[in-house]
């Protein structure tokens, strides 16, 4: 719940924005190293990352 909390203050500090916590969703992704395209990812932010499922 804190990264909820954090959205909510920055959206309110940085845009002004009062955003309602129970409003708020998000979702998270899995993608192997291979599924990621170098213009989203560039190869040398990559490299740093774990490859958990990589050959």
């Amino acid at each position: 719940m804190l990264h909820m909390d954090w959205f909510v203050r920055t959206m309110k500090r940085t845009f002004n924005v009062a955003v309602n916590i129970e409003e708020v969703g998000y979702e998270a992704y899995e993608f192997y190293h291979e599924e990621l395209d170098n213009y989203l990812v560039p190869e040398e932010h990559l490299e740093k990352l774990p490859n958990v499922f990589g050959k």
